[in-house]
C-alpha cells in the first residue's frame, strides 16, 4: 500500500489545516475516510479495520 507524506504548505493548499491528518484514498483517488488528530488506541483500531 503506497504512503505519502506532505509538508504543511502542501496540506494548506488542499485546505487540510488540522494536523496530523490521515486520509484513506481509494484507487480512483477519492477520499474514503479521514482521521484528524493524534491516534489513540481506538483510532488505531479503526484505521487498521479500514485498511483490511
Amino acid at each position: 500500500m503506497p504512503l505519502a507524506f506532505f509538508d504543511s504548505d502542501s496540506l494548506g493548499s488542499y485546505k487540510l489545516t488540522a494536523t496530523p491528518t490521515t486520509l484513506l484514498i481509494n484507487e480512483a483517488g477519492m477520499v474514503e475516510h479521514t482521521w484528524i488528530g493524534k491516534w489513540d488506541e481506538t483510532k488505531a483500531m479503526e484505521v487498521a479495520a479500514a485498511l483490511k
